[in-house]
């Protein structure tokens, strides 16, 4: 016996105001901290250009990274392109204080503090947020930027 559920049945399409179904494949999505909810990256209006992630410490780098999801048709994904850039996040949010810490007290260079992060995320996490330039993105729900 087969059972089909409608997307609309169970919610799939509410995650953002254009009500697609989400489709790892091709879209990009952002999480928005403050309503707790993705949206297309096509949908969202951008706020100024590409920045690279650029503190004073990594840490604050890290902590300043969005949320994201997709692959958003690229042939060769990352794990974090399917299932999000969220447990890295939490990780970061996690250890940052203490490697913070550690970082005004022994006054490591930015490179010794991404090699220390390399330690803890994937290699290839961390070299995909030392090469990333996001854009900053205004959430339509509550005018976070994402």
């Amino acid at each position: 016996m087969l059972i089909v559920i409608t997307h609309n049945e169970q919610g799939i399409n509410r995650h953002c105001r254009c009500h697609r179904v989400y489709n790892p494949s091709t879209s990009i999505q952002r999480f928005c901290r403050g309503c707790r909810k993705w949206f297309d990256e096509g949908c969202l209006t951008p706020e100024g250009g590409e920045n690279l992630l650029a503190r004073q410490t990594v840490q604050e780098a890290l902590l300043k990274m969005p949320i994201i999801r997709g692959q958003g048709g690229a042939t060769r994904p990352q794990e974090w392109n399917i299932v999000g850039t969220g447990i890295y996040a939490s990780i970061i949010r996690d250890k940052a204080q203490d490697f913070e810490d550690i970082t005004v007290k022994e006054q490591f260079s930015m490179e010794e503090q991404w090699e220390r992060w390399i330690d803890i995320l994937k290699p290839e996490f961390v070299i995909f947020i030392r090469k990333a330039r996001f854009i900053d993105y205004k959430c339509p729900g509550c005018l976070s930027t994402i």
